[in-house]
Order: C-alpha cells, then structure tokens, then sequence
C-alpha cells in the first residue's frame, strides 16, 4: 500500500454517541482501526489531529501501533499558545515573535525527516 492511500471511511451518527458530537471523533476512529486490524491489516502508525480522546485510547487500546500528530495542527496549536502567552502582562515581545517562531517549527520539522531526534537537535 502507498502512503496517502484512504483505507477507511465511516459515517457515525450522532445518535449513537448519546447525542454527543465530541464522542463521534473516537467511536469513527476506533470502528475504523478496529476493522482494519479485523482484515489482517499491519497498522503501524497513526496520525491524527491532537484530539485528546483518540490519544487517551491510543494509549490504552493500542499500544502497539506509534500515535503522531498532524504537523499541521501542532503548528496550528503552537501559535495559539504562543498568542495567548503573549496577552499576558510583560509578555509582549511574543506576539512580535509568534510567525518567526512557528515559521522556524515547520522548518525544523522538515529538516527532521520524520526523526524526533533530529527535531529536538534543530529546534534549538
């Protein structure tokens, strides 16, 4: 299989989440792996949104399989910080700094290659 291929897609209905949109997320991810490993597929890593209830179940239903975030968001969620850090008394300069700051994470995470090793040594 190619990477970037769809190999599940569920619909889950609001109904079945005792009307809770936020619970839809989890129940559609955990139907769709559990599928996939039901077939004999080798899942070996995940990536997702940071979505804290698909983390909390990676970690507790499988913990084989590696669980990384979509760079996409995690620049996304860096900039939010950054700017909410930056509203605070005396933290100013931060908000001067904010594009720099990620434009220098998406940087380093394409000079990573995927390896956290390599992030961690060209972040600083």
């Amino acid at each position: 299989m190619e990477k970037e291929d769809v190999v599940a897609l569920l619909v889950v209905d609001k109904r079945e989440t005792a009307l809770k949109s936020t619970n839809m997320e989890k129940l559609a991810f955990e139907r769709g792996i559990d599928g996939l490993l039901a077939k004999g597929c080798k899942v070996s890593e995940v990536v997702t949104d940071q979505h804290l209830q698909i983390g909390s179940l990676m970690k507790k239903k499988y913990q084989d399989i590696t669980h990384s975030f979509d760079i996409w968001h995690v620049a996304k969620n860096l900039a939010k910080k950054i700017n909410q850090a930056g509203q605070q008394k005396g933290h100013g300069a931060l908000l001067v700094w904010s594009k720099d700051i990620v434009n220098h994470f998406w940087y380093c995470a394409q000079e990573a290659k995927g390896s956290t090793d390599r992030f961690i040594v060209s972040i600083f």
